[in-house]
């Protein structure tokens, strides 16, 4: 009995500081560390270790646990079953050798059940990026956040940030008064997941930029979540964007990958029930990279005069490269090239005369930078920017 009571205080300990966090070993925090049992090994590709928690029960972790771990499949599927374990005599278990991008939902059903009670089930969402240790609590945050993520039907696995934004909304959600008890009754948890599923969860739109125009694939959290043909940059964005939906609320990894070009990841805040709008430019891989440009002076008065280019461009390989000023005049389609010379080892200078303006209003010219290796002409870096002559007041 004293044994038992320990492990209860544990969990509790570990229940209330935390719902998801990552382990590295040697690394962990040491109140972590602590609450492992001796000798308990931790997996070293894709290992879930934790606590299955349930507070409705006398606020105890669950000895000897059935534990289901399965994959989130989507579309109306049902989720496929792909381990199981039990949890030991203080509410350890243990899940290794998961795959890696997809979405992972852990059961945990309650082995002992009384006549006149129903039996309790606590469930949790997670997917690896890469392989890692991870501890996961289940406790009925988590379950309902796995619940909503169900109603959902997505594939795409979650960040840590949308798992936890999931379970901090649910969290606010059971913490009403007269909050059921979803962990024993089913038809409730399925209830609140319906009425939840449309406030937690948002779209987006991506258009991407690439001169070349090429096919490219969109991933969300490492999964391929549709492809494109990517837009002339400058142009203006049209109905070749991949729109994605079904994103839990938070930090979402968007990755753009095409044939010839460098990998562009980055990060969208996704809000619930809102839709982001993303662009994005991809890098032909190998070309040089401009780091700055501008003109000086950024505004003449209406009398025009002289307007110095410049760009600070790299190359990787130190190659030699053409850099040329495409200008757009006011108001036309006119375009006047500028070429730009190396004056020290990345800054590039060319000038032009800009005309006086006889216009009220103020006059923009478009600044368009190219940049190519000599050697291939083909791979071009290009950055765009403006200056303007002012108008007659």
């Amino acid at each position: 009995m004293e044994r038992r009571l320990t492990s209860v205080v544990a969990a509790t300990l570990l229940v209330a500081g935390l719902a998801v966090f990552g382990l590295t070993g040697c690394g962990s925090s040491s109140s972590g560390s602590n609450l492992v049992p001796a000798g308990f090994q931790r997996g070293t590709r894709g290992a879930m270790d934790g606590f299955v928690f349930v507070p409705s029960r006398a606020n105890t972790a669950i000895p000897n646990a059935r534990v289901m771990v399965y994959e989130v499949v989507g579309n109306g599927q049902p989720d496929r079953l792909i381990a199981q374990t039990q949890a030991n005599n203080e509410g350890f278990y243990r899940v290794d050798n998961q795959p890696l991008n997809k979405l992972i939902r852990i059961e945990a059903v309650d082995p002992f059940q009384l006549p006149d009670q129903p039996q309790r089930k606590v469930s949790g969402v997670l997917s690896f990026a890469e392989a890692e240790a991870r501890t996961r609590n289940l406790n009925p945050p988590s379950t309902l956040a796995a619940a909503i993520v169900g109603v959902q039907g997505t594939t795409a696995p979650l960040s840590d940030s949308q798992v936890s934004g999931l379970e901090t909304a649910a969290e606010e959600r059971l913490s009403q008064p007269g909050a059921p008890d979803i962990t024993a009754d089913p038809n409730a948890l399925t209830k609140l997941a319906q009425e939840m599923a449309s406030t937690t969860f948002g779209t987006a739109d991506v258009f991407v930029f690439s001169e070349p125009t090429v096919q490219a694939t969109v991933l969300v959290n490492g999964v391929a979540a549709g492809k494109t043909t990517t837009l002339k940059p400058g142009s203006t964005a049209g109905a070749n964007s991949v729109h994605l939906s079904d994103l839990a609320a938070g930090l979402a990894t968007i990755t753009v990958t095409a044939p010839g070009f460098v990998d562009d990841q980055f990060t969208v805040q996704i809000t619930a029930g809102q839709n982001a709008s993303v662009q994005r430019t991809l890098h032909v891989a190998g070309a040089p990279r401009i780091i700055d440009q501008r003109a000086v002076p950024e505004r003449l008065p209406s009398t025009g005069g002289e307007v110095t280019l410049q760009a600070i461009v790299y190359s990787e390989a130190g190659e030699k490269l053409n850099v040329v000023a495409e200008v757009t005049l006011p108001g036309t389609t006119t375009v006047r090239t500028v070429n730009l010379s190396a004056v020290d080892k990345y800054l590039y200078v060319g000038k032009m005369t800009a005309a006086a303006n006889t216009s009220s209003v103020n006059a923009t010219y478009t600044v368009k930078i190219k940049a190519s290796p000599a050697a291939r002409p083909l791979e071009v870096a290009q950055s765009v920017s403006s200056f303007q002559v002012g108008g007659l007041r």
